[in-house]
């Protein structure tokens, strides 16, 4: 089944298409090169805030700052509140994570825990996808001893092991 392009005119596979419910035959009416290319055309305004160099794709803020303005009212400084200004911040898991944005390790955020960050300095972390574990169970004892690279499922059997022993214990 093929549909035609609004905007380039060519007859293309619905699959070349992005699914829009309303839309005829299920599909959007511009094909995915169109609509991808004039995404790329125009890129985001800058944010207003002074110092702020993060682009906006409608309104004058960006989403850091339009989220500020709607949690705290106000919108803040341009730089993003990195625990008043410290690189180390505990997260709700438990785990400490290092604000190092150029790290391998770090998310899209530039954080990263520093249980990872330390295997890998050291090289015992080769393979990001790998699970950093802490032999004592012990979140906050990132020393090199304590840390172990495993694949997920090696980690998962782990903590299995580690769960029937305490049971075995508690019931002796």
């Amino acid at each position: 089944m093929t549909k035609r392009c609004k905007q380039c005119g060519e007859s293309k596979p619905v699959e070349a298409f992005y699914r829009q419910k309303g839309g005829r035959l299920g599909r959007e009416a511009r094909c995915k090169v169109c609509r991808e290319a004039e995404k790329r055309a125009r890129p985001g305004r800058p944010c207003t805030v002074e110092g702020c160099t993060r682009l906006t794709k409608e309104g004058a803020l960006c989403r850091m700052h339009e989220a500020r303005l709607r949690i705290r009212g106000e919108v803040g400084p341009a730089d993003p509140v990195i625990n008043q200004g410290s690189r180390k911040a505990l997260a709700a898991n438990g785990y400490m994570r290092l604000y190092l944005p150029d790290h391998p390790c770090a998310d899209r955020r530039g954080w990263a825990h520093e249980h990872r960050v330390v295997a890998y300095d050291a090289g015992l972390l080769t393979d990001l996808t790998l699970v950093v574990h802490h032999k004592n169970h012990n979140k906050l004892d990132n020393r090199l001893e304590n840390l172990e690279a495993l694949t997920p499922s090696e980690h998962a059997a782990q903590h299995r092991r580690d769960r029937a022993a305490s049971t075995d214990q508690r019931e002796a």
